[in-house]
């Protein structure tokens, strides 16, 4: 049985680790990958538009600092993705100084990773007989259009979800777009550690309808 190709591009981390949660259940010979956006956040629709623009690369001079509330994380200037998990054990940092130096230190091997990643993320796109980009939160038209453009000359046939939380009005009114709606505001995790993974029960209902709609089986 062929297994589908999911990629995450975004908004954060529970995206992959929901498209990793409901292939497991579906598949047993299913392993689990890592792509380009799985762990950045902050971007929006508009940052993934300028990741494809720049083949899915950061360069050393667009990594600066962000600071909100006096607590401080290294920030792409360009994409606006900021890297919660890149320069340290999942943190912000209490000061600028500290930020500073964690970037320094591991500049080097963070553009190593995602050149790989970023390649990989496009090779895999390209081989895919089956392919599924996910995208979670608004989608603007205007961003789902550079996206579209770009990965069409990598991959022509692509399908697009767009998982939108309950109650959300914005939709993206495009033939390649599957617009469904998760509650994460009804997580049942809420309050806990396990609350970034969001509501298991509406993430897996809204990918079994992807499939149906796909006669993906």
């Amino acid at each position: 049985m062929s297994i589908p190709t999911i990629i995450s591009l975004g908004r954060a981390c529970r995206t992959r680790f929901q498209i990793d949660a409901f292939l497991s259940r579906k598949y047993e010979s299913f392993k689990k990958e890592t792509y380009f956006f799985d762990w950045l956040m902050r971007g929006g629709s508009q940052g993934v538009a300028f990741a494809f623009k720049n083949n899915l690369t950061f360069n050393q001079e667009n990594i600066k600092i962000l600071e909100i509330n006096n607590q401080f994380l290294p920030v792409d200037t360009i994409t606006k993705f900021a890297f919660l998990h890149d320069f340290g054990e999942h943190q912000w940092f209490h000061s600028e100084e500290d930020c500073r130096g964690a970037i320094a230190r591991g500049i080097d091997a963070f553009l190593e990773r995602y050149a790989y990643l970023g390649k990989k993320t496009i090779n895999h796109m390209r081989s895919a007989e089956k392919l599924l980009l996910v995208y979670h939160g608004r989608c603007e038209s205007e961003d789902f259009y550079s996206i579209k453009s770009t990965i069409s000359g990598i991959n022509r046939n692509f399908n697009f979800a767009n998982f939108i939380e309950f109650g959300e009005t914005h939709r993206t009114h495009d033939p390649a777009v599957i617009n469904l709606f998760v509650h994460d505001n009804q997580n049942p995790k809420k309050g806990t550690a396990d609350e970034w993974k969001g509501d298991d029960a509406s993430w897996g209902k809204a990918f079994t309808e992807v499939f149906d709609q796909l006669d993906w089986h």
